[in-house]
């Protein structure tokens, strides 16, 4: 069991186009004692074209926020992304 591996698996979950995902800077978090996986993801839009990279925040398949989706994302990452 690979948490970043996980993660990764989670967030393609979440797209319109999982296979056209490509990831950067993502790494591993234990911050405030909560394990979490960090980084940035872009992927293919419904129109075909990427959209430009947006940070995300996953835990689980049922915790995983990207920036953008939830008012407090900022938030969320600075507590849990260091």
């Amino acid at each position: 069991m690979n948490p970043v591996v996980d993660a990764k698996d989670y967030v393609r979950s979440r797209l319109k186009d999982a296979e056209s995902a490509q990831f950067k800077n993502v790494f591993y978090s234990n911050a405030s004692r909560t394990h979490v996986v960090c980084g940035q993801v872009n992927s293919k839009n419904a129109y075909g074209g990427y959209g430009g990279y947006k940070y995300f925040v996953s835990g689980s398949p049922e915790l995983t926020f990207f920036e953008g989706e939830i008012d407090d994302f900022a938030k969320i990452w600075n507590e849990l992304c260091k």
